[in-house]
């Protein structure tokens, strides 16, 4: 469901970037106090860069639903995309299932 915008999927991008920056950043400070007086730096740092490898990939799908409803918030659809949307809907023919 694009918004007929050039560039939106770099905001679903941009979103997932947020969200996995944000993620590494709590649980780095969060195992940091932790464990405070013996910080094991090289797990940390290994345990997180797994997570920073998979988590944008996990997150994908989520990041993009959020950036849509950003994007619905920001711009909302005009009537006339509301009407042109809805007449596209009706010309997909049923499946018969």
């Amino acid at each position: 469901m694009q918004r007929g915008h050039d560039g939106f999927e770099l905001g679903a991008a941009t979103m997932n970037v947020m969200i996995m920056l944000a993620t590494l950043v709590v649980a780095g400070g969060v195992s940091v106090v932790i464990t405070y007086p013996d910080v094991a730096v090289t797990p940390l740092m290994v345990v997180l860069g797994v997570v920073a490898l998979v988590l944008p990939v996990v997150l994908y799908p989520f990041s993009y639903t959020i950036w849509f409803a950003t994007e619905l918030l920001m711009d909302p659809p005009s009537d006339e995309w509301l009407e042109r949307a809805a007449e596209t809907i009706l010309q997909i023919p049923a499946s018969n299932a």
